[in-house]
């Protein structure tokens, strides 16, 4: 997640996350498992991923300068909290 201010006063929220689609099949062994967690649990000293810990750290987590699959949200949100997706990147 990236929040910057614009020149305008509004605010751009850029939100990524990680498409495991490619590598959790519905009905799988490991989609049924997430299911069963329901959510990743982070706290001060571990986390507790939905996915297994190869594909939570490794293959699915999004790092600086490695292409990865993701789904983006770019938005634009003004002062009062209207928002509206933003057509490209931030530069």
């Amino acid at each position: 997640m990236w929040v910057d201010r614009l020149p305008n006063g509004h605010y751009a929220l850029d939100v990524h996350i990680a498409d495991v689609s490619h590598y959790v099949r519905p009905g799988g062994a490991i989609d049924a498992e997430a299911r069963l967690r329901g959510t990743s649990v982070y706290f001060p000293d571990r986390a507790v991923p939905m996915l297994p810990h190869e594909l939570s750290t490794e293959v699915c987590s999004l790092k600086p300068n490695v292409d990865r699959l993701a789904l983006s949200a770019l938005l634009e949100i003004d002062n009062q909290g209207r928002f509206w997706r933003r057509s490209s990147p931030r530069r």
